[in-house]
């Protein structure tokens, strides 16, 4: 298979991330959807993109209009990044996976998404299992192997933990929202509400019910194509029906053993601050 990222993945990951580190500027209107993988992202992407337009299905790809921040095309320069950037129109929207303490911008509002960590897990085995054997060439993993090594795995990366270790003491500043994705769940309506007025945003009652239309599981869960492709390929970056595969709450403690389980919350849970830690523990 031709190398997609010239040098490797790794190190594309690297060089586009200094570049962006000195050249993305960013703007007193600009929205940061910041979450774990597997905590509802691409969720809350097009939530924020529906509100924004209230209700929009001309796109082809997520990712053309709100662009996943940290991560290096494959068919663009960073340059070219840059450019397609700048020419979205305010307020932009933007994905990103980094702890606070890596984040790109300086001005805007990051909107946190946490989801219980055993969820996130499953969900994450169940995303590496979906993808396509060339988008796992391309950013170098392996399907995996079993669900146990895969969570020995997912906890020694400490990804989740620590981005919820490094936006935690900020879920109270002024430019964050901190949301549930419990909450997002039970009540769609509220969080549509909290955002509208975090953001300073308004939308018709008619372009309401376009939005939820179209943030709905049913529609996301048929328009997969749309959402899927942060490869920006021509093939699919993963097997039919496997991006947007369930959504569901509280799926790792019915699936995960009680030795797995048990592992996250010796692992996980242990190292949370109490009040923090209460969030998915009782």
């Amino acid at each position: 298979m031709q190398q997609l990222y010239q040098g490797g993945f790794k190190q594309a990951v690297i060089s586009h991330h200094q570049h962006f580190k000195r050249h993305f500027i960013s703007h007193q209107s600009d929205v940061f959807v910041s979450t774990p993988p597997k905590a509802g992202t691409t969720w809350m992407t097009q939530i924020l993109h529906q509100l924004k337009t209230g209700g929009d299905e001309s796109f082809t790809n997520i990712y053309d209009i709100v662009p996943w921040l940290e991560w290096p095309s494959c068919t663009q320069t960073s340059e070219q990044l840059i450019a397609q950037i700048n020419n979205i129109a305010p307020p932009r929207v933007f994905k990103t996976h980094l702890n606070y303490d890596a984040k790109l911008n300086n001005q805007g509002k990051t909107v946190v998404i946490v989801r219980d960590p055993a969820d996130c897990c499953l969900s994450f085995y169940y995303h590496r299992l979906g993808m396509s054997e060339q988008t796992r060439q391309a950013i170098n993993v392996t399907p995996p192997t079993d669900l146990d090594t895969f969570v020995d795995d997912w906890i020694q990366s400490e990804v989740w933990l620590n981005h919820m270790l490094s936006w935690w003491p900020h879920r109270n500043d002024s430019d964050v929202l901190w949301l549930e994705y419990k909450t997002m769940k039970q009540d769609i309506d509220g969080v549509l509400d909290q955002l509208l007025t975090f953001l300073n945003w308004t939308i018709t009652t008619a372009q309401r019910n376009k939005v939820k239309h179209f943030i709905s599981f049913d529609y996301m869960s048929s328009h997969q194509d749309r959402f899927s492709n942060f490869m920006k390929l021509p093939q699919a970056a993963f097997a039919e029906g496997q991006f947007i595969r369930k959504g569901k709450q509280g799926e790792g403690r019915k699936v995960l053993s009680p030795q797995l389980q048990q592992k996250i919350a010796d692992s996980v849970y242990a190292k949370l601050p109490a009040q923090c830690k209460a969030l998915f523990t009782q």
